[in-house]
């Protein structure tokens, strides 16, 4: 099922959980977990400029910060405008003075896309996938879905679409040190269209739903696009870390007979 806002122009109308280029893929997003209390979010140090950093008031989602000298790199605005306020404040306790420059959408599913439109409110460059570039620029100008808290709002009717940066396969985003790769993940069970980010200095690939550390209960089969990543692109990775679960070892992800 599709809902999408009612209006006179169609071109205004936005799906609640897909963009308009792609299909068969909102069957994946999780649903957000309902909030009470949005505490300040206490940021974990990675290594080598990196930090992650809890959602206030949604434990089970954490975005990734980069921490550059004059500006940061975030990875992953979850839920809705009020969870990113929560992120954005915890962020600028934590580095004051250090404006964020690029938003890295890892993908379009609401729970993870909810947040972009209120983080690029104050001009940053938002990085995706070419597939999705018109769900994210029709997420900023607006309107609001019909149902806020399942549909990408924030941001939304803001007078201008955002600036784009469109990661085909790899990219490297500037301005660094600490370096940061931008992979396009090989389409899989969860998303035609990913994005995962390694980090050569801490050796490290942070990744959203393909995999949720520590491993337990049934694989999921989109693990086997990061299993495929770690090895053919990333060599040197000894840690994954995501939006849910636990910092674990790449090691982990694979059994014995592989490599």
């Amino acid at each position: 099922l599709e809902l999408v806002a009612a209006t006179r122009d169609d071109r205004q109308a936005m799906p609640l959980d897909r963009p308009p280029t792609t299909s068969g893929e909102g069957e994946g997003a999780t649903p957000p977990t309902p909030t009470s209390s949005r505490s300040p979010a206490e940021p974990r140090d990675l290594g080598s400029g990196a930090f992650l950093v809890p959602l206030p008031g949604a434990p089970d989602y954490a975005s990734l910060v980069i921490e550059r000298s004059d500006h940061l790199v975030l990875v992953e605005a979850p839920l809705g405008s009020r969870e990113t306020d929560g992120l954005l404040a915890a962020i600028a306790e934590r580095f004051p003075d250090k404006p964020i420059r690029w938003v890295v959408a890892t993908h379009h599913h609401f729970d993870h896309a909810g947040g972009v439109p209120r983080a690029l409110a104050d001009g940053a460059t938002l990085v995706t996938t070419p597939g999705n570039v018109a769900f994210f620029r029709r997420a900023v100008v607006g309107p609001y879905t019909i149902e806020p808290r399942h549909g990408i709002e924030g941001a939304a009717g803001a007078s201008d679409p955002p600036t784009v940066q469109v990661v085909a396969d790899t990219w490297s985003v500037p301005g660094g040190p600490p370096s940061v790769e931008i992979l396009r993940v090989a389409a899989n069970a969860h998303a035609a269209e990913m994005l995962a980010v390694h980090l050569p200095d801490s050796k490290l690939v942070f990744q959203c739903d393909l995999v949720r550390l520590p491993l337990e209960g049934e694989e999921r089969p989109q693990v086997d696009a990061l299993r495929r990543l770690l090895r053919e692109r990333t060599p040197g990775v000894e840690r994954v870390a995501g939006v849910h679960g636990e910092v674990g070892r790449a090691e982990d992800l694979f059994g014995s007979g592989e490599d």
